[in-house]
């Protein structure tokens, strides 16, 4: 496992064999490897949403870091070009899931499970509101 942290967008890339396999080259090839390795769906979608979770825990901690220390324009900054980053990602897996095929994290979670995938993307934007709602008060 690779992560892509210096990439657009920012990805993981597995071996299949004695190659690497990164989701903007062969989703189908990707999503095969995935099972290979996470054989249950609790473990699949525990590895798909762990990108949009860590993001989400490191903008909160930023803009609380933030906050506290006197920053909140930078907060509000954080906060906003976060949304700004995810929010067209959320329309491409939108589109996606309508075609009922795998676009990004959010389609393959929706694919998954959509309950929890609807709770967790309220979640995420609700923490992204919540600071710039803070912030803008």
């Amino acid at each position: 496992m690779r992560i892509r942290l210096l990439r657009f967008p920012q990805h993981v890339e597995l071996q299949d064999g004695g190659e690497w396999v990164s989701t903007d080259a062969d989703i189908q090839q990707y999503t095969d490897v995935v099972w290979q390795h996470l054989k249950t769906n609790p473990q699949v979608y525990t590895y798909l949403c762990g990108g949009l979770v860590f993001e989400t825990m490191f903008t909160v901690c930023v803009s609380v870091v933030l906050i506290t220390s006197g920053r909140p324009r930078m907060a509000l900054a954080v906060a906003g070009l976060s949304l700004v980053m995810i929010l067209p990602w959320l329309v491409v897996d939108g589109i996606s899931i309508c075609r009922g095929r795998i676009s990004g994290d959010l389609s393959g979670l929706w694919l998954l499970a959509r309950m929890p995938t609807l709770v967790l993307l309220i979640v995420i934007l609700a923490a992204r509101g919540t600071i710039i709602w803070y912030t803008l008060g």
